[in-house]
């Protein structure tokens, strides 16, 4: 896994706009947490602050709206408590300008009530992030499909799901499954008892991918014609894949039944197979082929260019304007071909008891 992008926050309409569709979901794991008998016998002056995990933050403009509907709904239960929102990115995020989003955005969480406290924990969500049994409500929005390690290179399709190669199919699922069991682990130690995990996982269950698969052939065709005119090596084009985790329904139940995840008590109280359509699509019509393009290609940058780049030994700045030249080219010329809508299964997966192994505490960080 990489950072994300340096204009991130500027290009992240496919993640904004999955949050939106979702809003009535986020409500439901709030009420979810409101309505637990254990968290209703809590008092403000049980809890010294009120704890949201916040997985997959980058630069922190998609996580605005999430956080500001949680607090705003807690609020109304607690209105002393102290709450304390703690983002998660990578060691190598610019958590500068996170700080800087979360500070001067109008629209930030901070201007919902007083005694909210910003803080950042810089580590992989595959390792366990915060203290257990010591936060309250989780969200994790747009990031858990990424993929703690890459398959395989291969050819013909940037997506593991499209390969025609049995072998490398079954390694990529048996591999999805571990990495969620881990990523389920580390999310049912960190809740309190009562805490509430709200997220979203990419699927190709009902071929949901199947109308990127276009998209996906063509972006690795750009490459591997860019190692045809020697701008890159045929094992560099060959390693741009995209570097994704996509969950079926029996995946999330296997991790789920796994004793790492079930002896924490995590159980899944709310589930739906969900579609949102490309964002950029409208585009089309409003702006015209070329301006789609340009945004077609600063979304999906937004969460490829890091991780594509460093798998480019030289010249890499050089190689990167010309992938961007051909791909404008291509998708201005091919604007159907650029439909990558995102489906995916919502869920609320809910804390019921805690482990003898976890560290009970007064849930504080």
């Amino acid at each position: 896994m990489e950072p994300m992008s340096a204009d991130y926050n500027d290009n992240c309409a496919i993640q904004q706009n999955t949050i939106q569709k979702n809003l009535d979901v986020l409500l439901k794991g709030i009420d979810c947490w409101l309505t637990n008998p254990y968290n209703q016998s809590l008092k403000d002056i049980d809890l010294r602050s009120f704890n949201i995990s916040d997985f997959g933050c980058s630069h922190g403009r998609s996580s605005l709206l999430p956080i500001s509907v949680i607090i705003t709904q807690i609020r109304k239960r607690m209105s002393a408590v102290d709450i304390t929102v703690y983002h998660n990115d990578l060691p190598q995020n610019d958590f500068s300008q996170l700080f800087l989003e979360v500070n001067s955005n109008p629209d930030s969480y901070l201007k919902v009530s007083n005694n909210i406290f910003t803080m950042a924990a810089g580590r992989s969500f595959y390792d366990n992030v915060f203290p257990s049994n010591s936060i309250h409500f989780s969200i994790g929005f747009n990031c858990f499909h990424w993929a703690s390690k890459l398959t395989s290179p291969f050819k013909n399709t940037i997506y593991y799901g499209h390969t025609q190669d049995d072998n490398l199919k079954k390694l990529w699922k048996k591999e999805t499954v571990l990495d969620l069991i881990t990523i389920l682990s580390a999310r049912a130690r960190e809740l309190a008892v009562g805490g509430v995990f709200v997220s979203n996982f990419l699927t190709d269950d009902n071929n949901g991918f199947e109308k990127s698969r276009m998209f996906y052939h063509k972006v690795k065709k750009i490459w591997d014609s860019l190692a045809t005119d020697n701008y890159i090596s045929v094992e560099e084009a060959d390693k741009m894949v995209y570097p994704f985790r996509y969950y079926g329904m029996d995946d999330i139940q296997t991790a789920l039944a796994s004793p790492k995840v079930s002896e924490h008590g995590l159980q899944m109280v709310f589930s739906e197979l969900r579609s949102t359509a490309c964002p950029f699509e409208p585009l089309i019509k409003s702006h015209g082929d070329k301006y789609f393009a340009e945004k077609l290609f600063r979304g999906f940058c937004a969460f490829t260019e890091p991780t594509w780049k460093a798998i480019i030994k030289k010249n890499s700045e050089a190689v990167w304007q010309e992938y961007y030249r051909r791909f404008i080219q291509y998708f201005t010329e091919n604007p159907s071909h650029g439909n990558i809508p995102h489906n995916y299964y919502i869920v609320v997966m809910e804390k019921t008891l805690v482990n003898s192994s976890d560290h009970q505490g007064s849930a504080s960080c």
